[in-house]
């Protein structure tokens, strides 16, 4: 029956009429979901902004009519306090690579390149060029290095698309091998002549380790499961670095509006949604959750809300960043095979999506890559934005009028179930 509504689904698709976004899709409904997401704070794992997300979500769907169930875990987690880099009396800021290792005191030390053969009684720096390309970049195996070397802490600029700050994914659960940070590369110049100069530099990066518990949150629709009703899946992570608006913010939009707007419809299917925290730390929330699921010969199908749904693009005028009304470059929403016919359909009016198979998706950093490794037809959004895993990750780097064709091809998307289970059925 599940094969039926695969092949029925694309098929559905093809027929659809354009569709007017309903209020809880509409881009306007979604921007506001984003700045409410946004306003919540900085959403690492574990923190309090992470933790009224999950409240946030839960009480959405509770009222909409979903049964919710949470998933706590327990992370033992870093707090920061004071990051700062002094160079000549000009404080520059700082962040922590993840899992920090904290300064016990302020390291008084000047730098030397990171590929010097000896570090001994210095401060690493490793410099735009050195850094790249930032999306590979893997703090802790830097800060390995740099620590046989005798280096007393390390610094790292990576060379991303806004010169600001860049925070890496943790790459394992155990401190660094030495206090680890990020700068801005637009402040290599500053580090440079320091470098040069073989000037005294100051490091503090401080902060308390403390046992935190996240929640991961899972709404199931109708409330009462229907016996022998096949599911979907709508999954999106609700967790990562600073206000995450872009890279976070439309997934966890376009979850809720869809899971509003299925709540007002009669529906044939088992639908369940589910936001995980931990994703920046391993993606710890989405192993935990995955244990939850119904087996993949019960899935009609599952969507993928991942990252830097709806952000936009930049021109650079003379300096001057200029927001446009376009999607970024990276847009990119993969599906498996049984997927790919009805996530090209659905998306078809996205502009400027690029629409691929599983197979060309990255698996090794990605939830929707462990999620069709385990066999279930899905599909999903994966990209990265200007701002991506920056400070500078706020509202304004979307808009309701770049979020409306998501909503629409969504709408798109359950219509089609619907209309291929109808057809199914006959």
């Amino acid at each position: 029956m599940l094969r039926n509504l695969i092949v029925g689904l694309a098929l559905a698709t093809c027929t659809l009429p354009s569709l007017a976004n309903p209020r809880s899709l509409s881009g306007s409904a979604l921007y506001q979901s984003i700045e409410h997401y946004a306003a919540l704070g900085d959403h690492r794992t574990a923190t309090a902004a992470d933790r009224q997300t999950s409240q946030w979500l839960a009480d959405k769907l509770r009222q909409a009519g979903f049964a919710v169930d949470s998933q706590d875990f327990t992370v033992e987690q870093f707090f920061p306090e004071q990051q700062q880099l002094t160079i000549a009396g000009r404080n520059i800021e700082v962040f922590p690579h993840w899992f920090p290792q904290a300064t016990d005191a302020p390291i008084n030390a000047a730098l030397l390149p990171f590929d010097s053969p000896v570090l001994e009684g210095h401060i690493a720096y490793l410099a735009p060029a050195e850094a790249s390309p930032w999306y590979r970049l893997r703090p802790a195996e830097l800060a390995k290095q740099a620590a046989k070397k005798g280096a007393l802490a390390l610094i790292i600029a990576a060379p991303h698309p806004s010169s600001e700050i860049y925070a890496s994914n943790a790459e394992q659960q155990q401190p660094l091998a030495i206090p680890t940070v990020a700068v801005a590369a637009k402040n290599h110049p500053v580090l440079a002549a320091a470098l040069q100069q073989q000037q005294s530099v100051e490091l503090t990066s401080n902060g308390r380790y403390q046992a935190a518990t996240a929640q991961n949150i899972l709404g199931r629709f109708p409330a009462s499961p229907i016996d022998g009703a096949p599911w979907v899946v709508i999954s999106t992570p609700s967790s990562g670095w600073f206000q995450c608006a872009g890279e976070r913010g439309g997934g966890v939009a376009l979850w809720l509006g869809l899971a509003e707007h299925i709540a007002e419809q009669t529906t044939p299917y088992n639908w369940l949604f589910v936001a995980n925290s931990g994703h920046e730390l391993g993606m710890m929330g989405a192993q935990l959750s995955l244990t939850k699921m119904p087996p993949p010969e019960e899935v009609a199908l599952w969507l993928h809300l991942g990252a830097s749904i709806g952000a936009r693009d930049w021109q650079d005028e003379g300096g001057q960043l200029i927001p446009l009304e376009r999607i970024h470059s990276y847009n990119r929403l993969y599906a498996a095979p049984a997927a790919l016919a009805a996530a090209s359909t659905a998306f078809q009016a996205v502009p400027d999506i690029e629409i691929l198979p599983s197979k060309a998706l990255n698996r090794s950093h990605s939830e929707l890559g462990a999620i069709i490794e385990h066999g279930y037809p899905a599909m999903g959004l994966v990209g990265s934005h200007h701002f991506f895993h920056t400070p500078g990750d706020t509202p304004v780097v979307t808009s309701a009028a770049l979020l409306a064709p998501y909503g629409k091809a969504l709408l798109r998307l359950s219509d089609a179930l619907h209309k291929a289970h109808a057809a199914g059925t006959k």
